[in-house]
């Protein structure tokens, strides 16, 4: 539930084409990424961003600020077949549509200096209903996460990785403790500037210059 698989594959769609002396426009890019995987289109932009439809659809939003995660990634297999068929629900039911109330919400409280706690009120993982039936595990982490001062605290995904914010370095080093003999793993979330400049940084040499998506300097 990482998205590691879509990672790759956007590595792929913006690197290749500046080793082999191609530039390729986003549009290009957006469809060649659409055709591999509902995730791969987000990784082309990173940042915060709104998906709708089957994901592919990428609309940027403010950038949540640097904040600090702890992922927890217990030996557990969530199914994501079997978690769409326990919702009842298709990927993209017909004639879904997306309300429009929570989207405005969301980009006003990105962008009048969004908080960690404004975003556990707002957060939802549908899949977590299921998941967190079947693996009880995985609610037990997400209690450990929350209890340490972790907000929001969700599921990645379909699963099974539970991951939390937090606004306190010692909190997040709580938690940790907590967690301690599971698998875990801190993390920063990172802009949309910042995830470009570390494309940049590692094509330097190979581009022409620092435009979007990376531009080949052995184009012709």
């Amino acid at each position: 539930g990482l998205g590691g698989g879509s990672s790759d594959a956007a590595a792929v769609l913006l690197a290749l084409p500046v080793l082999a002396g191609r530039n390729l426009g986003l549009d290009a890019l957006h469809a060649l990424a659409a055709e591999l995987g509902s995730d791969v289109p987000f990784f082309l932009l990173g940042g915060t961003a709104l998906g709708l439809g089957r994901g592919t659809e990428i609309h940027p939003l403010p950038d949540a600020p640097r904040l600090r995660g702890l992922l927890a990634m217990p030996d557990v297999a969530v199914s994501t077949a079997e978690a769409y068929r326990a919702l009842g629900r298709e990927l993209t039911p017909p004639g879904a549509g997306c309300d429009t109330r929570i989207v405005e919400a969301l980009t006003w409280q990105l962008g009048l200096g969004f908080s960690a706690e404004r975003w556990a009120e707002s957060a939802v993982n549908d899949f977590e209903e299921y998941a967190f039936g079947r693996h009880p595990a995985l609610r037990r982490i997400a209690g450990k996460l929350r209890r340490a001062g972790a907000r929001p605290v969700m599921m990645s995904g379909s699963g099974s990785s539970v991951f939390g914010i937090f606004e306190r370095g010692e909190d997040l080093e709580g938690a940790r403790h907590a967690l301690r003999g599971l698998r875990n793993e801190s993390f920063y979330l990172v802009s949309r500037g910042r995830y470009r400049r570390m494309w940049w940084q590692r094509l330097m040499g190979h581009l022409s210059d620092e435009k979007w998506p990376p531009r080949s300097r052995y184009a012709r």
